[in-house]
Order: structure tokens, then sequence, then C-alpha cells
């Protein structure tokens, strides 16, 4: 099922309803848990599923989810221990949500990913970046003055047309500032989809080979990487001439920006609405750029997103809200939880890494991305060799705990 506010599951009728002052209260990861437990027991009565766990029509729960329905899935087996047996959680990022993380490590490690994909491509995106950077900022001081810029955008390929390029973009400072955080949200995306690392065809290794391509200018450079992007998301551009619409790049509402509440991307649509609308309140994503990093250097910091999350929905963060309610910083209690990491996933630096006490189970992956052990397609040959034994060691754990449960039902 999808979270409330996503895909089909809207609450109030339709995403044009879903204002700041109507979200608030409503989507929250605290009515997203209980809506999993409202879907759980009409799922139970379904199957015909006794809840006294000591039946033998008794079902075992086990709650599954990567990313941020990993931390849903591990938050479940926290909170309701007595009603989800054992979770899953793939790529889970407790710490993120817990503000127990640095904000510069998770683009330093996209950085470090990078150049495995292609030794020296950080070297060549960063110096793309500063050209494009400087050459925007040398242009003509003069704030209301767009012909600079749009020729700025027409020289990359980007759409000018008065309908698709972005109102708020009306100085060259912030001309620069969007352009650049496009290349750096969207190295996010390549960087949670790089697996296996040794695959020529990812999305990384694509975008090192442009920037790392003597033969283009830096425009071109930029018009290759947004063409990059568009084809990753399924746009086709049938024409050579074809324009990139930062307009993807920006989510549906009033004041949308493509420097949002989370700066490894928030995408477009109504989904992305959401997303951003989540991250404006409890799920603070602390993630800026620095100087160790390839992109152009910009730190995150709690003021800016309080004053974005105001202009945009009227909101302000609430950081810690999430820990100090649920205390998922603490796992000494918990048990059956099973936290698996690929090593080149940003998002690893803010998950569970090792385990806190042998009720915990923690597996990481050397050459896995972003929940790799819990990709789209099923298990197959072309998976690295740790991601096989993995999926092995996961069935493994789960069976054990399964064994477990049964006994203590028995014994009951």
């Amino acid at each position: 099922p999808e979270l409330r506010f996503y895909g089909k599951s809207q609450p109030l009728g339709g995403p044009e309803y879903n204002t700041g002052d109507a979200l608030a209260g409503l989507l929250t990861t605290e009515q997203a848990v209980q809506d999993f437990l409202r879907i759980l027991r009409h799922t139970q009565d379904q199957l015909g599923c006794s809840r006294d766990k000591t039946s033998k029509d008794y079902c075992p729960v086990i709650a599954v989810g990567g990313s941020y329905p990993g931390f849903i899935s591990a938050l479940l087996r926290i909170t309701h221990p007595d009603i989800i047996d054992i979770s899953y959680a793939s790529s889970a990022p407790l710490l993120l949500y817990a503000q127990d993380v640095n904000p510069n490590d998770y683009f330093e490690l996209v950085t470090r990913t990078a150049d495995i994909a292609s030794p020296g491509c950080s070297v060549a995106v960063r110096k793309t970046l500063e050209d494009i950077h400087q050459t925007i900022l040398a242009g003509k001081d003069i704030e209301s003055d767009m012909s600079f810029i749009l020729d700025q955008a027409e020289q990359m390929n980007i759409c000018v047309d008065h309908h698709a390029f972005p109102h708020y973009i009306g100085s060259k400072e912030m001309f620069a500032q969007e352009v650049t955080m496009v290349v750096g949200q969207n190295f996010a995306d390549f960087n949670m989809d790089f697996y296996p690392p040794t695959d020529e065809s990812t999305t990384m290794r694509l975008a090192c080979n442009i920037f790392q391509d003597d033969s283009l200018n830096t425009h071109q450079k930029m018009d290759g990487i947004f063409r990059l992007i568009d084809s990753s998301n399924g746009v086709e551009r049938t024409h050579k001439d074809d324009c990139f619409d930062l307009r993807s790049q920006i989510p549906d509402g009033p004041h949308g920006r493509i420097s949002g509440s989370d700066w490894t991307g928030l995408g477009s649509g109504s989904d992305a609405r959401s997303w951003a609308f989540q991250c404006c309140t409890e799920l603070i994503v602390q993630t800026g750029f620095s100087d160790k990093s390839m992109f152009i250097p910009r730190p995150w910091s709690l003021e800016w997103l309080t004053e974005h999350c105001q202009m945009r929905y009227n909101v302000s963060p609430t950081p810690t809200h999430l820990v100090d309610k649920f205390h998922f910083d603490d796992l000494s209690q918990s048990t059956r939880i099973l936290f698996t990491n690929g090593l080149n996933d940003g998002w690893s630096l803010s998950s569970i890494l090792s385990s806190p006490h042998p009720g915990i189970t923690v597996l990481n992956f050397p050459n896995g991305a972003h929940h790799s052990d819990l990709a789209h397609v099923a298990p197959s040959d072309k998976d690295t060799t740790d991601i096989q034994q993995g999926h092995r060691d996961v069935m493994k754990q789960i069976g054990t705990w399964l064994e477990e449960i049964e006994q203590e039902k028995r014994q009951d």
C-alpha cells in the first residue's frame, strides 16, 4: 500500500486540496504507522489469522521496507513489538531522523562513489560546476536584466520559454545556485542506483563519462547531464534541439523551488509536494555541500530550512520531534530487527552500521547501493557476491527468528 497523500491514497480527495494547513496533523509518520497497523489488522482478518500469539492460527508479522519505508519498518517493531514480530529494514536512515548526522557526510560519500564509478570523475564534475558557476556570476551585474541569464540557459539547452522558465529565478545568483543544485540532487539519485558498481550502464558511470569528455565544452557538458537526467526519468527528447525543463525538478504547489526541503532531491508533481511537506515538518534531512565534495560548497542550516518552509507551507521544522516521541535512538530494548546497508549508498552513513546487541542483526554490503538487497527486480546472477550472500543471510536470519517465535508459541 502507498503512504497517505502519495499516489492514489488521497484522504482529502485529491492533490489539489493538499495545502500546508490541510496536511498539518494528517501527513505524519505517526499517522503512517497507524495506517499500516490498520491495514495489517484487515489483512489478518482476511487471511483468517488469529491475533492471539498462542493460537495455532497465529501468523507471524514481518515488516519489510527500504529507505523511508525501511525506517517505518523498524519503527513499527520498536514501537509495537506486541504486534510486529520481525523487522527487515534496508537502508533505513534512523540516525538521519534522530538528527545524529554530520550534514556534510552524505555528499562527500556521493563524491567518493563517483570516483569508484570512474576515477577522476569528482575533479571533472567540480571543474565543470565551478566554470559554469563563475561564468554565470561574471555576467551583467543587473539582477532585473534576464537577458544574460536566458542566454546562459539557452547555451545549456534549458527551456527559456516564458511558461517553462521558473519565475522565481530572477538573478544570476539564484540561477547559478539552482542549476548547480540540479546536478547535486541528481547525482544523489545516481548514487542510490549505483549497482552493480562494475556495470558500465549505471547512471553514475554515464554521468561521469559526460563530465570527463574533453571534447565537450562546459555548456555542452551541462546539456549532456540534463539529457541524461531526462532519459533516466523516462523523458524522451525526439529532436536534437529539445530542451531541459527546469520545472521537472520542482514539486507542485505554491512557492516551489529546486532548492527545497530535501537537498538530495524532491522531484516534481504531487508526490514531491507531499515529501517536501514531510521534510519541512518532522523528516528533517541534514545534507549540505562541503568543500570536500565535488559540488559547489553550500552549507545546510536549520535557519535556511525554516525560512523556506515558512514561505512554502507556513510551517516550521521540528527536527527532534520523532526521536523525542519514539526514542528510536536507543535500540537497547529492541530485538528481531535486521538492518541492511549498501556501503556505496550515501544514506548508509545515517543508518545502523553495527549491531548494538545480539538481538539486532546488521548486514553491510561493500558493493551495495540504496537497498540493493531489496531491489525492484528479483535476485539474479547479475547480483554481486556480497548481495547474493546477503540474500542467503537474510533468509537464514528471518528463518531463525520465525523458529524462535514458533517455539515461544508452543511454550505458551
